[in-house]
This record gives structure tokens, sequence and C-alpha cells, in this order.
């Protein structure tokens, strides 16, 4: 039998964890204010704790990320730029914008960086590895699914298994425990469909935190969209006015040149108005061009915080993720390990009472029950005929063929009348008829007499057969039963006494003591 519980308890998270479990309700973006924050691009760090880490990063310094969410081209002081920073590599909002193109190494650590301004690819990771975390939701809710339908149809099935066995015909303590077996039987299927229960509302509580988290992950998705739209969109206009601005360049320096040269005089002004024209131009196209970097620049500072601040929105509702399907599968080993310690428990209790089953206890209550008597028939003996009407049975005991049981002649019917009627249990013994030697039969034995003959002392007889009375002279007997034998009838019918009642019985249903 187990001794342990079968309960084995989550190791403590590091000092640094998020104790507070699934705590997707104390996200920092659940706050309005906070949110107009991130939406107007102001820089905020995370005031929630980090997610369960392992032991060998506790000491891991969440530094400055903003040098490595840039997407403009890797200058000439990048490498200074990187040596300034302390970089905690195990946050997401390390993930660049894109991971492709220009690579910048700092020892042994690598980060990707773009010169796309407009490529978004380190958000789109970060997404679909929001977006698999979900599937990953999914495919436990279905194994937890499966596993409640096969706990159920188990428990149900050993139901039905405990109340359909037989063991009926079993007696005494081999019985008992056969009961005691199909009982705990029934409780293990119960609990098995307990067990389904749990499960299936297990499946509820991860399809909840599933869902919630698509909630907060589309709230920031659409955060996101904006800005990104927005700095592609003045991106795009800045790149316009650029090109402007190169060609009012191009064109005013052309006209430049041209007023240097030698001209004509008659086409001296002309030259100048379209010089100045030229660099009126140019001017316009620089202010505008850069009005656009300016505004660009401020979007792009914008993005770059709502980036790196959603980016740790979205690692943490990852690591509320991986927490809690990691406790989900701890509890669901801990449901099992309890469940094989219940069945262990419960088949204990047929064990002790199997200790009690004994074969001599159980012979015994058989004897007891179906015992037929306290010992064996008598021995068949030899019995002589003292007529030569008279034939034996099967038995060996002598009987008259012409005596019918049931049905007897008028005259025997009236010749015992009278005996009973002249007789008592305790008179004299009557008077046998002598019979002359002229009535002696041709064959030389003389017949039997006509008036019936008693017992020279008292005969005590066993019934071997029992008899049921069918006339009111008759006696009713039962095997085994002790009868005193009062007159003894020549047609096969004693009268005999028990308990103090007399009547006729058959004679060869009796045998001598």
């Amino acid at each position: 039998m187990l001794v342990n519980s079968g309960k084995r308890v989550m190791p403590d998270e590091d000092s640094s964890a998020n104790k507070g479990g699934l705590i997707l309700g104390n996200n920092r973006c659940c706050s309005s204010t906070e949110e107009n924050n991130l939406k107007l691009g102001s820089h905020h760090k995370a005031n929630h704790n980090p997610p369960p880490c392992s032991s060998d990063r506790k000491a891991v310094n969440r530094g400055t990320l903003g040098f490595i969410l840039h997407d403009t081209p890797v200058d000439n002081h990048a490498h200074h730029r990187i040596a300034q920073h302390h970089c905690n590599y195990d946050t997401w909002a390390c993930l660049p914008a894109c991971l492709h193109k220009q690579t910048c190494l700092d020892g042994a650590k690598l980060t990707l960086r773009s010169s796309d301004f407009t490529c978004h690819a380190g958000y789109d990771t970060v997404i679909q590895r929001l977006r698999d975390g979900r599937q990953m939701c999914k495919d436990m809710e279905e194994l937890l699914k499966m596993r409640a339908v096969a706990e159920e149809k188990y428990g149900k099935e050993l139901v039905t298994i405990a109340r359909k066995a037989g063991g009926q015909t079993e007696i005494s303590t081999l019985r008992a425990s056969f009961e005691q077996l199909k009982t705990q039987i029934e409780n293990i299927g119960n609990f098995h469909i307990q067990l389904s229960d749990l499960l299936k509302e297990e499946v509820k509580n991860i399809e909840t935190f599933r869902e919630r988290q698509k909630e907060q992950r589309k709230k920031f998705e659409s955060i996101m969209e904006k800005v990104q739209k927005k700095k592609v969109t003045l991106y795009k206009k800045t790149m316009e006015s650029k090109k402007t601005y190169e060609v009012k360049c191009r064109e005013a320096y052309e006209a430049e040149s041209v007023e240097q040269t030698n001209i004509p005089a008659k086409n001296a002004e002309k030259v100048r108005h379209r010089v100045k024209q030229c660099r009126q131009a140019a001017t316009e196209a620089e202010k505008v061009y850069l009005t656009n970097i300016d505004q660009l620049e401020t979007v792009r500072q914008d993005w770059e915080q709502t980036h790196k601040s959603t980016c740790e929105v979205f690692q943490q509702l990852e690591g509320d993720r991986i927490n809690m399907l990691r406790c989900a599968l701890w509890d669901h080993c801990n449901h099992f390990s309890m469940q094989c310690v219940k069945d262990d428990e419960l088949y204990e209790a047929v064990r002790t009472l199997l200790e009690l089953c004994d074969i001599t206890t159980d012979n015994n209550c058989f004897i007891e029950m179906k015992k037929t008597g306290s010992k064996p028939p008598d021995p068949i003996v030899f019995e002589s005929c003292y007529s030569a009407g008279m034939e034996r049975n099967s038995n060996g005991q002598a009987f008259f063929p012409q005596g019918d049981m049931s049905r007897r002649s008028s005259e025997s019917l009236l010749r015992r009348s009278v005996s009973l009627s002249t007789e008592s249990p305790t008179a004299s013994r009557p008077n046998l008829v002598s019979v002359t030697e002229s009535e002696t039969s041709d064959n030389g034995y003389a017949p039997l007499p006509l008036l019936p003959t008693a017992p020279e002392d008292e005969q005590f007889y066993v019934v071997l057969y029992e008899y049921i009375a069918q006339e009111q002279d008759e006696l009713s007997v039962s095997r085994g039963d002790i009868v005193q034998v009062l007159v003894k009838e020549e047609d096969g019918w004693w009268t005999v006494e028990r308990n103090g009642y007399s009547g006729l019985v058959p004679g060869n249903y009796l045998d001598k003591i």
C-alpha cells in the first residue's frame, strides 16, 4: 500500500517570480491611464513582477532596451552605444523590429537589426509566438477533454461491472470478501467519474484564460497597428518630400551653373530670375523635408516606446500562459497520483477482509446449512419370508403384491377398523387365531392368519421414506422419524404411533432400529 499522499507540490519560485499566479487582471496594460500613455508613446517601466525564471537567471538586469529597437541603419557608433547599455536579453523587447539584414555583435550575444524603416518582422514574430501559445492552450484543452471522456467511460464501466457481478451462490467469509470487492470496484468507478468532472472543470478554466488573453492581446495589437500605420504613412510622405527637395536642389544647382557661364546680356535677367525661383523652391522643399523629418522622428520615438511597452506586456502574457499550463500539467499529474492512492486504499480494504477468509469456517458453514443427518443409514439386512405370497422389492424389503398402498380392499379396511376400535397403543397383544390341520393348504404351508399379529414387545422403527397420509386412518411421517409399531397388518400396512398420534403407514417404508 502506498504511504504517500500521491500529490507533489510545485517547487518554490524565485523571489523575483510572479507570486500571484495568473494575474492577468494585474497587468499594467489594464489601466486606462497607462493605456493612454502607451498611445502617446510615453516611456514607462512595467510595475508587475516578472514571470518565473530559472535559478541561473536570478540577477538579470532588465536595463535600457531602446538601443536595439531602432530600425535605422547601424552607424559607426553602434558598438559604442551597445557598450553603454546593459540589456536583458531575456526580455521580449530585445526583439528588433526586423530580424534580417545587418547584424550587431556584442560579445556572445547577437542582435539583428534592419535598415528597412518600415519592416515589422520582429513584432510579427512576437505576435506569431502568442498565437502559437494560444494554439497550445487549445491542444491542452483537447487533451484534457479526451482524458475526461476516457475517465468517465472507464468509471461507468467499473460501476456496471460491479453491479452485474454475481457471486450469490457463495457463502460465509469468501462471499463477504467478494461482496467487498464489488463494493470497492464501484467506489473506484465513482472516483474516476469525479476525476472526469475535475478535468472538465480544468478545461473550462483554460478556455476562460485563453479568451481573456486574446482580448488583452487584441487591445494592444490595435494600438500597435495604429502606430505602425502612422509611422509608415509619414515615412512615405517624408521620402516624397526628400525626393522633391533633391529635385529642387538639383534645379537650383543647374540654374546657378548656367548663371556663371557667359550668357548674352539680354538673357541675363531671365537667368537670374530663374535662379532666384529655383533657390526659393529648394528652400521651401527643404523646410517641408525638415518638417517631415521632425514629425517622423516624433512618430518613430512614439512607435519605439509603444513597441517596447507592448512587447513587455506580451512577454508578461506569455509568462502567465506558461505558468498556467505548467500548473495545469502539474495538477493533472497530481490528480492521477491521488487516484492511484485512492485505488490502493480501496483495494487494501478488500485485502483486509480476505485475510479473514477461512477455509474451515466456510466448510463448517456449508455443513450446518446443508446437513442431512447425524449418521449414515443402516445396512440392508436379510429378512425371512414366512409366506409364499410375499415378495421383495429392490431394497430387499418384503411386501405383498396384492396389497395396494393407496387403494385397499374393503375387507382389509374393515379388519383394520375393527382392530383399531378394540385395541389401544397400550393394550395387550391380540391372540392369534389357531389354524386347524384341516385348513392346511395343499403345499403343506398354513395360510396367513386372518387377524393381525402384534409384536411380542415394543418395536421401534425408523422411517426410511417420507409418506403423506391420503386417508383419515393414515399417519404422515417424515424421513428419519422414530415410530413405534403397534400392529402389523397382513396387507403390508402397519399401525404405528408417533408423538401420541397413531395411524397406518406402509410397512416397507420402515426399518427396525
